[in-house]
């Protein structure tokens, strides 16, 4: 089991980090100070067994990020008064990875799958002439299988499939096939092609939840029609090493 927290602070000052004035039109106003807090914190727990053959693995791990801002003008005495806005955008990650490897004659065969699930809570002002708190999640699911053959003592290869489920974007095929062969005791040989998939995240996609840019001067909304992320990679290398621990490579 694993437990952390941290906490960082970024601020613009008018005059230091940030200008102390802003035009807007005819009208220059004086620019306010902003403190932004974010709190990170994030648990794993995990479990495995070494059985002779199997070695099934669980892990469950949860982040959870909160960003709070304060912000203000200085009073008539020349000190900055700073106040909590009342956005306070929290997001939750969950993730669940679950696996087993068999060990099996010239082979190790994987099977496993994962769960995500993302959760934002904002306030959105979007349209509106009030801020109301909202929540909006989004799953999405996995499921693979590997299996590692090896061919000769020299060639070893790998292929294996996953299948990604997302609940906006539905379903992705995702094959992976690799090969590694030692053409001395010193030189290595390898090269494969893998397809792979990654969705935008839930802020990316998420409408009625924006983000503050340019110092608070713009708002940058969520757009649910981002497409997924999706490639191919081919790659081909070739590894040298020696006794001396010298080594070098190719891709």
């Amino acid at each position: 089991f694993e437990y952390g927290k941290n906490n960082q602070v970024h601020t613009l000052t008018p005059g230091e980090s940030l200008d102390a004035w802003t035009m807007r039109g005819n009208l220059k106003q004086p620019n306010s100070k902003r403190e932004t807090h974010n709190s990170r914190s994030h648990w794993v727990a995990a479990w495995n067994a070494q059985g002779e053959i199997l070695h099934p693995e669980i892990a469950v791990y949860q982040e959870k990020v909160i960003r709070e801002v304060k912000s203000g003008k200085k009073d008539k005495y020349n000190h900055w008064d700073l106040n909590y806005e009342s956005r306070k955008p929290e997001i939750t990650n969950t993730i669940i990875d679950a696996k087993v490897t068999a060990f099996l004659p010239e082979n190790v065969l994987t099977i496993g799958g994962q769960f995500q699930h993302a959760e934002l809570r904002d306030d959105s002002a979007t349209g509106k002439k009030t801020t109301e708190t909202q929540s909006v999640s989004i799953k999405q699911k996995a499921v693979f299988i590997e299996n590692e053959y090896a061919a000769t003592d020299s060639l070893a290869l790998t292929g294996g499939l996953r299948l990604d489920n997302h609940e906006i974007y539905g379903s992705y095929w995702n094959p992976r096939l690799y090969a590694v062969y030692n053409l001395t005791d010193n030189l290595t040989l390898k090269g494969g092609i893998a397809k792979a998939f990654r969705a935008p995240s839930i802020r990316e996609v998420s409408p009625g939840f924006g983000t503050l840019t340019q110092g608070g001067a713009s708002i940058m909304y969520g757009n649910r029609d981002l497409k997924p992320e999706t490639s191919v990679t081919e790659e081909i290398g070739i590894i040298y090493s020696n006794d001396s621990g010298f080594s070098a490579s190719a891709t």
